[in-house]
């Protein structure tokens, strides 16, 4: 049996989908148990509509998700556990899909997939899926240290074996506990990567995902919270080459704006080899975070010579083109970036910021992905 579990805050207005995309899976051996977490709307009323003996209702004061889900790990019956939020849905096969993909691979303990993400009204906006697959347990958590590599957490269905040594959400973290949850599994168990589309995310403005600054710095706290120490030894364990070992954890390095720890490691990079577009790239974000712009100008012209079709590079030459003041150089370079990549927030941002005589600069800090996600950025 699989437990699903759906925590919910002042869900009325979607939550009735949510219930019924569990309802219309074709694998059958479920219970679903909804965790209110403290609701003054109609969420209730609306649960209770639904009379499915699997369906379990519990009511708890407002603690906030992650002791929402807490409760539903705590008081599951099923071999497996999935999650669901209020506002999303199941593609039909979910779970069929999943729970077969466990039994054919006996070593995996936990799988995720793919998800589309649609609008409130469930119109289709793009498609999230996974870049990479890493073939070891050290690679994908020293990886994700960087940034995430599951499409979205929510969707992932695991061993409910993976909670009995008390693995659980942390309730400090408001933004960034599944991110928190993640890197705690990774470090015990094997991800599984499933390339297909099961779980719909919909986007909207309540969404606590949809404000990308609070999302990094929710991830940035964890990092801080898992030690230096601890993340230099993840990195260092991993099976990846030395260059890129060392690449990774100048990166992480950046993602924790601990600048200088980064450059004099990427230096080091550098003079073993001066072509490498990643090692400009991100050398000249130290230099611009650093308030070196004619170093930073010589980084990312030169990872623009040796790869001309990364729009991030051209995003982050126009940043300081427009620091120094030459707003048509700069323009130009965001034009440029979105012509490479129409949906990229950072650039399209920063060229608004010249139309309206502003000067805010957008600096993407990590290379972009392959599907970008479209955040809030302000």
């Amino acid at each position: 049996m699989i437990s699903i579990i759906l925590p919910v805050f002042n869900g009325e207005k979607f939550i009735c989908n949510a219930i019924q995309s569990v309802l219309l899976q074709t694998y059958s051996k479920w219970e679903l148990i909804i965790v209110d977490d403290g609701s003054t709307d109609q969420t209730s009323s609306l649960v209770k509509i639904f009379s499915d003996k699997r369906i379990k209702y519990i009511y708890q004061k407002n603690q906030g998700p992650a002791s929402a889900r807490n409760q539903g790990i705590n008081i599951a019956k099923g071999e497996y556990i999935a999650f669901i939020d209020a506002d999303d849905l199941y593609l039909e096969d979910k779970l069929k899909e999943q729970v077969e993909y466990l039994r054919l691979h006996p070593e995996i303990d936990i799988v995720y997939n793919d998800i589309k993400v649609v609008d409130e009204s469930l119109s289709y906006l793009y498609s999230l899926n996974s870049e990479h697959v890493y073939n070891s347990k050290e690679e994908f958590l020293a990886m994700l240290l960087f940034r995430q590599i599951i499409p979205l957490p929510p969707s992932i269905m695991l061993k409910k074996s993976c909670f009995e040594e008390g693995i659980r959400f942390n309730k400090k973290y408001s933004h960034g506990e599944d991110y928190d949850l993640t890197i705690q599994l990774a470090k015990k168990f094997c991800f599984g990567y499933l390339p297909k589309t099961l779980y719909i995310y919909r986007r909207h403005d309540n969404n606590l995902t949809n404000n990308h600054k609070k999302q990094l710095e929710a991830e940035i706290n964890v990092l801080h919270c898992l030690g230096y120490s601890n993340i230099e030894l993840i990195v260092e364990k991993s099976n990846f080459p030395f260059f890129d070992r060392k690449l990774l954890l100048a990166k992480i390095y950046l993602k924790l704006e601990e600048v200088k720890p980064a450059e004099r490691i990427l230096l080091d990079l550098y003079k073993k080899n001066k072509k490498h577009s990643l090692i400009n790239f991100y050398l000249g974000n130290c230099s611009y975070q650093l308030d070196d712009l004619e170093r930073a100008k010589t980084f990312f012209e030169s990872a623009i010579l040796n790869e001309c079709n990364k729009a991030e590079f051209y995003n982050n030459l126009g940043c300081v083109y427009a620091r120094l003041g030459e707003m048509e150089k700069a323009h130009l370079l965001f034009q440029k970036a979105l012509l490479k990549r129409p949906e990229y927030l950072d650039a399209f941002y920063n060229k608004e910021e010249i139309n309206n005589n502003k000067k805010d600069w957008k600096l993407t800090k990590r290379q972009l992905r392959k599907n970008l996600t479209k955040y809030h950025i302000k």
